[in-house]
């Protein structure tokens, strides 16, 4: 994937944890976390979308882009969020 992730959200180094030493973890990324926190999308624009697939491929057929469900379209536009989140902290 080409996107930029913004990098870790929660980066540690090793650290030690009572007899236990653990490894470093770049937990997730500052992408995943814009989006888990992306406002829910209005049913208008869920609805657009999946009207836009079913005008695309009107009987789902195998050889055209499938239908996508209102979860799949709900995270793609959290995750648009999350890019816009991420060119915008990007900026000078």
């Amino acid at each position: 994937m080409s996107k930029d992730t913004g990098g870790p959200a929660f980066p540690h180094d090793n650290f030690e944890l009572g007899n236990a030493h653990l490894i470093a973890s770049h937990g997730i990324t500052l992408r995943d976390w814009f989006a888990t926190f992306a406002p829910q999308p209005r049913p208008y624009l869920i609805d657009m979308h999946q009207r836009s697939d079913q005008l695309k491929n009107p009987h789902n057929d195998s050889h055209k882009p499938r239908l996508r469900s209102r979860n799949e379209i709900v995270s793609m536009l959290r995750y648009e969020y999350a890019d816009a989140m991420i060119a915008e902290r990007n900026k000078p």
